[in-house]
């Protein structure tokens, strides 16, 4: 296991962060949710971004971040974001997507979202995550 992997598992062990991951695809909510825990996250999935909007609304300060796929038929995963950050404005959120165009790009940033494009590997999403949780900037 490369040395940044072995201590981002450490510090995410230490923190027990909670992480909701929103994506209507089943393979991929399983997929991302396996990663995650690999990284050492406790995570939260939702099929729904209504009902990850209602559980959020419920208790917002409980998630450390908030990953969403983009295109869902209830709601798109920018909405999504903007609802969310109506209920707690500083939660860290990426939004990823298999079709990121130029126009889902500057939304993202609008929001003051990192984007992450699928599929991904387990050390892009770590890279995102990390960068998503621990830095003030968008890179």
């Amino acid at each position: 296991m490369p040395h940044s992997l072995l201590r981002l598992d450490t510090l995410a062990k230490e923190t027990r962060l909670l992480v909701m991951l929103v994506d209507d695809d089943f393979q991929v909510r399983e997929a991302g949710e396996k990663m995650l825990k690999r990284l050492g996250y406790r995570v939260s999935t939702f099929a729904s971004p209504l009902a990850a909007l209602d559980a959020f609304r419920q208790a917002p300060e409980i998630f450390d971040l908030v990953i969403t796929d983009l295109t869902m038929p209830e709601m798109s995963g920018d909405e999504l974001s903007r609802r969310l950050r109506r209920v707690r404005s500083d939660v860290p959120i990426i939004i990823s997507s298999g079709y990121l165009t130029d126009d889902a790009m500057n939304s993202a940033l609008v929001e003051d979202c990192l984007t992450i494009s699928k599929p991904f590997t387990l050390l892009e999403l770590r890279g995102m995550v990390e960068s998503a949780l621990y830095c003030d900037v968008i890179v």
